[in-house]
């Protein structure tokens, strides 16, 4: 870093001696210096060095002074232990205030108006809108102050050796130790925003009395390790426009610069004396220094660019120890002028960065001691990743420095001239130079174009010259020249500036100028990369200019090669229209790709198919006269004018050709015209017949009216030609059922695939009788019974099955699941069946009984239930597979039972959840037991036992059965019951047990066929002596008094029915003839019924009906026999009614007993099968 001095004063006081000056500061718009020298308070101008004002207050020695931020106070302390706070316009004292010893340093806030002061032991916080000074205690001496650059904290240096940071109220945040306990004389902030280290954050700097160097982040963390400097520091600031360098003075009377890691880069000045303090300016690289021997300098600091690029590459050095290679394409790429911290490659050397050079992939580093060689991928042009190859220990001075690919060439001397004033071309390998160019002046700037045919020279008085190296020919001189660049890819571009102009060359002529700053160090396509203040900026330029140069000319090859580096749209248009009348037609199509022109570069393809075919010649050659204007109609048309188009083509006689172009613009009233013309012209030329060619007209008219919206006209256009796809997606798009049948009707019988299309265009719009007509027409009968399954049709299908039985299943299937889903089941059974779907229907009922037991519809899934019963029994009555039958038959027994069981269980269920009861506690009472028993330990899926329990226990108390409710609230207890319900059953089961255990004798069951009694509970619906099932009324769930019988096996079914029947001559002989009235009247009271009864084994373990013969079946009255036929699978059942008082009837479909006739007259049917009176 360069160093100058300004201007120095040396101070003096009463004895017109040397006084040290202690401190000394900027204001903050650089125009004052404050200085404190001896008693006295010094101010001086910043620019020259005048003496101000000298300000008198202390009675002592003034050890610190300070500027405010806002630059309206300065403030002095010193030994005489007191604060003076000065206005820094007019100089006059504000404030004093006094600490109780001498104030060692002073510090304002950088953000607020705050004045921190420190003596032995404590701190003053001072601002103007307090009335008194605040104090803080502190622990040791303080020996300096520094605030961080955000004013939120403030470092405090301690004689013992102890940072202390505070924050603005003086409160300690933390504390840093030193190690070796030495006092700390003086510390600085920074901030590191990530440009030069990796983190983004505050840093202190920290010097002490042990002649040592730290730093630490603002968490207290020491950075790196202590540097030992080698003297005492008393003094040091950050400097740079960056604050990245520190600059150190004291014991050894220099200042001395140090970078941000606290690597020693050199000295700025030397003095005769210790320097006591120092100040940066605000705005310049300008250091005022004071000295102990009253000097006061002002130095200005200036850092040398050290740079070299090669084509693309361009390093630099940065903050003297770092150097920075960037790629100039890449990295420039989309932006004008970029910041360092962007650039991809950055070496740190530590230590002072001499010299650089680039060559190729090789970079060559020059440091204070030795050279380092650092190489990049060679095979990669943007590989930015240098990795070091070689150690040169030498130590040299040098004033350029050049990097070869085996070679380090470096000059030495005062001054770079050329001896004899001539350009000689060096041999690394040869000790002689070979002369190239001889000139009459000095040369500054040398360099050779990209084919190494030309060379270019500014001499010193500033002249540019370009010489040819193969005939030593100038072609070019230009004055006022400072640098120049040769183009890295077009060998006849350059480009250089004057002091505020950048020109463009080509060959020898100026092409293009525009204003720039700074000097060109490169020129890569289009841009121009000049540096300016250390800045690297990319500069487009534009070549048009040039390759309008080669278009004049007719170098046609050169102006493509300028276009290519980078020109306007306009520009490649013009370069291929010129290419295109010169017949190159490689430029040309190279040029209409760049543009993406389709248009002209399908007229290229054709040109050279033409050249291809030979139908275009060489250029000498005359082309053919028709081909001729084939080729100037085609570009006619391509450049737009179709007229002259038209005008070319009719010369040629090629009207196909014509009425293509008219069909393209859409003008079909003068393509009819060259239709006529054409048909009337024997001679012209034509590639298709004339009905053809109206048919293509039409189509193409019909698909201008399309795209035109005029839809109804290009339907009927379409008709017209026969394209009745297109006609009929038409109709379908609008609706137009008519346009639609006028094709169907057009359309042959024959041509299936079009009435297909149209059946299939009216199914879409809903017409779905004339697409079944469009069917019928075609003989498709399978489709036509899709598209009215479709339309649901179905009387229309029903007809057309009874015609087409091989149709049944295809309709009654989708019929089936269009009345079930209409909810009318009875009906899509039939349908099932109809379709010989067995299995289908069963499912079907299966899953309809499934979803009303979900829905607790019990009612509804008894019937299900009885339903399936009666089909699994129809089909295993048809079934030949006996191991189907049985599948079958097992399934009609489960099916029945769960008919019954959830028949039964819907009058629970609407007890328990419906407010009035349907019927009496007694009839409750015999469907809880009959549920109970017929269940046994099953779980059936809906019926809860929850339910059954608490309907049994509840109306057993109610009929007093004590006992059996009892027994139902123990089973209710090992269950588990929601609230409130189980509180409920909790307290009736306390309450019953202050009830006797015994039940009522009204509800006792007893056995008709035996007399015996029976368990209410665990019988399974059987007398436990005789085995004899009980037969339930349905209705009110009473044992009915009915006995089962059978008839004598040796007995036909006609002879069982003429002894039951009661007008049957059977009957009448069965009396004998001779008795008595009265014998008659015994006859008749005695019960042979029961006398069978007795004498039959009622006591075996397995249940046997009682067997009666003839005579016996004639003695019992028909009223009081009771018939049931339940159809396959079951035998036919014979009753006797051992209380003929009692009324029995039953249905006739489901054979169940109950009062019959009430029922039906209520509801018309059968509760349990829904049966009418018809059964």
């Amino acid at each position: 870093m360069d160093c100058a001095t300004n201007w120095s004063v040396k101070t003096r006081g009463k004895s017109c001696l040397p006084t040290c000056v202690w401190d000394l500061c900027f204001s903050p718009d650089g125009k004052l210096i404050v200085a404190v020298a001896g008693c006295n308070v010094l101010v001086y101008k910043a620019e020259c060095g005048t003496l101000l004002r000298t300000l008198k207050g202390h009675r002592d020695v003034c050890l610190c002074v300070k500027f405010s931020s806002d630059g309206s106070y300065f403030a002095s302390g010193g030994v005489d232990n007191s604060v003076i706070v000065w206005k820094s316009v007019g100089f006059d004292g504000v404030l004093k205030y006094t600490h109780n010893s001498s104030v060692q340093s002073l510090c304002f806030n950088p953000k607020v108006l705050l004045l921190v002061s420190c003596s032995s032991c404590d701190l003053g916080l001072w601002t103007p809108d307090q009335k008194s000074v605040k104090r803080a205690k502190l622990p040791c001496r303080p020996l300096c102050l520094g605030w961080t650059n955000d004013g939120n904290l403030l470092a405090v240096g301690l004689q013992n050796g102890f940072v202390t940071i505070r924050n603005q109220g003086g409160e300690e945040m933390m504390s840093v130790e030193k190690g070796d306990g030495a006092a700390i004389w003086d510390l600085q902030w920074t901030y590191l925003n990530g440009m030069f280290s990796s983190c983004k954050a505050e840093m202190l700097a920290v010097c002490d009395w042990s002649e040592r160097l730290s730093f630490y982040h603002l968490a207290g963390k020491q950075c790196g390790k202590d540097r030992y400097l080698g003297f005492i520091p008393m003094c040091m600031k950050w400097i740079g426009d960056l604050s990245e360098y520190l600059a150190i003075a004291g014991q050894n009377r220099k200042v001395n610069l140090y970078s941000y890691e606290g690597c020693q880069l050199g000295a700025l000045s030397e003095e005769n004396s210790w320097i006591l303090s120092s100040a940066k300016h605000p705005r310049e690289k300008c250091l005022i220094i004071g000295c102990q021997d009253g000097t006061i300098r002002s130095l200005t600091y200036s850092l040398p660019i050290v740079h070299s690029f090669f084509r693309d590459r361009y390093a630099f050095r940065e903050i003297i120890t770092d150097v920075v290679i960037q790629h100039l394409v890449t990295e420039q790429r989309g932006r004008l002028t970029f910041s360092v911290s962007r650039y991809p490659a950055r070496i740190k050397c530590r230590d002072v960065v001499e010299k650089i050079a680039v060559y190729r992939n090789r970079l060559a580093i020059q440091l204070s001691d030795r050279i380092l060689i650092y190489e990049s991928a060679l095979d990669d042009a943007f590989d930015m990743h240098y990795r070091i190859q070689e150690k040169v220990m030498l130590t040299f001075d040098c004033q350029l420095l050049l990097l070869t690919s085996q070679h380090i060439v470096y000059f030495q001397g005062r001054r770079i001239t050329c001896i004899n004033s001539q350009i000689a071309k060096v041999t690394l390998s040869s000790l002689f130079a070979v002369p190239l160019i001889k000139v009459a002046t000095t040369i500054s700037c040398v360099g050779v174009s990209a084919d190494c045919d030309k060379i270019a020279i500014i001499d010193g008085s500033s002249t540019l010259t370009i010489h040819s190296l193969i005939t030593n020919e100038i072609h070019m001189r230009e004055s006022g020249a400072r640098s120049f660049a040769w183009n890295q890819i077009d060998n006849n571009l350059l480009c250089y500036c004057n002091n505020d102009t950048l020109y463009v060359v080509v060959d020898d002529c100026v092409c293009h100028q525009q204003p720039m700053e700074g000097i060109v160090i490169s020129f890569n396509g289009a841009s121009v990369y000049c540096i300016s203040k250390q800045t690297v900026r990319c500069v487009d330029v534009q070549l048009a200019q040039a390759m309008y140069y080669y278009l004049s000319a007719g170098r046609l090859q050169e102006a493509y090669r300028i276009a290519c580096l980078g020109v306007a749209e306009s520009d490649w248009r013009e370069l291929g229209k010129v290419a295109l009348l010169g017949m190159e037609l490689q430029i040309a199509q190279s040029a209409f790709i760049q543009l993406g022109d389709h248009f002209h570069l399908t007229y290229i393809q054709q040109l050279n198919a033409y050249r291809r075919r030979g139908a275009i010649q060489e250029p000498a050659s005359k082309l053919a006269l028709t081909e001729t204007l084939l080729i100037e109609a085609e570009l006619a048309c391509y450049q737009g004018n179709y007229n002259e188009a038209v005008k070319a083509f009719k010369k040629a006689n090629h009207l196909d050709r014509v009425l293509g172009l008219y069909v393209d613009l859409r003008r079909f009233a003068e393509a009819k015209e060259a239709l006529v013309l054409a048909a009337g012209d024997g001679r012209a030329h034509f590639d298709q017949k004339p009905q053809d060619a109206t048919s293509f007209l039409l189509t193409k008219h019909a698909e201008w009216a399309r795209a035109t919206k005029d839809y109804r006209a290009a339907a009927v256009m379409f008709i017209e030609v026969g394209d009745f796809a297109a006609a009929a997606e038409l109709a379908v798009e609008h609706g137009w059922v008519d346009v639609l049948l006028e094709i169907s009707r057009k359309i042959n019988k024959g041509d299936r695939i079009g009435l297909d299309l149209c059946a299939k265009k009216l199914a879409h719009l809903g017409e779905y009788a004339f697409a079944a007509d469009c069917y019928a027409r075609m003989g498709d009968i399978g489709s036509q019974v899709d598209i009215l399954i479709k339309a649901g049709k179905w009387n229309e299908l029903l007809s057309l099955v009874q015609e087409y039985p091989e149709f049944t299943r295809r309709v009654y299937l989708p019929y089936a699941q269009w009345l079930a889903e209409n909810d009318d089941f009875e009906e899509a059974q039939a349908a099932f069946a109809q379709a010989g779907l067995a299995k289908e229907a069963v499912n079907f009922l299966e899953e309809l009984a499934s979803c009303a037991v979900f829905e607790s519809r019990f009612n509804d899934a008894s019937w299900y239930y009885w339903k399936l019963s009666r089909q699994c029994a129809e089909v295993a009555k048809k079934a030949d597979d006996m191991r189907a039958k049985r599948n079958n038959l097992k399934r009609f027994e489960a099916f029945s039972k769960l008919a019954d069981l959830y028949y039964v269980y819907n009058n629970i269920h609407q007890y328990m959840n419906d407010p009035f009861a349907a019927h009496m506690p007694e009839a409750y009472l015999n469907m809880a037991r009959y549920l109970l028993n017929r269940m046994g330990k099953d779980e059936i899926e809906g019926i809860s036992k929850v339910n059954i329990l608490c309907t049994l226990a509840k109306n057993s108390s109610t009929l007093h059965a004590f006992k059996l409710a009892r027994c139902a609230f123990d089973r209710l207890q090992t269950l588990r019951i929601k609230e409130p319900l189980r509180r409920i059953v909790e307290l009736q089961s306390l309450a019953i047990r202050a009830t006797p255990l015994q039940d009522s004798e009204d509800i006792t069951i007893v056995c008709y066929r035996c007399s015996n009694t029976t368990s209410m509970l665990q019988n399974d619906n059987r007398c436990i002596n005789c085995k004899a099932p009980f037969i339930y009324s349905f209705l009110s769930f009473d044992i009915l008094p009915l006995v089962e019988f059978i008839p004598d096996p040796e007995l036909t079914e006609e002879e069982v029915a003429e002894c039951i029947r009661i007008d049957s001559p059977a009957r009448r002989e069965a009396v004998p003839e001779g008795l008595s009235c009265d014998d008659k009247a015994l006859d008749t009271e005695r019960d042979v019924f029961a006398e069978k009864l007795v004498n039959f084994n009622l006591g075996s373990d397995k249940y046997q009906p009682v067997v009666l013969d003839a005579k016996t079946m004639r003695a019992i009255p028909s009223s009081e026999i009771i018939i049931l036929d339940p159809g396959y699978p079951m035998r036919k059942l014979f009753f006797k009614n051992v209380l003929p008082e009692v009324g029995v009837t039953c249905c006739k479909s489901c054979n169940k007993k109950e009062d019959y006739q009430v029922l039906l007259l209520q509801k018309h049917q059968c509760p349990f099968c829904r049966c009418g009176a018809d059964g």
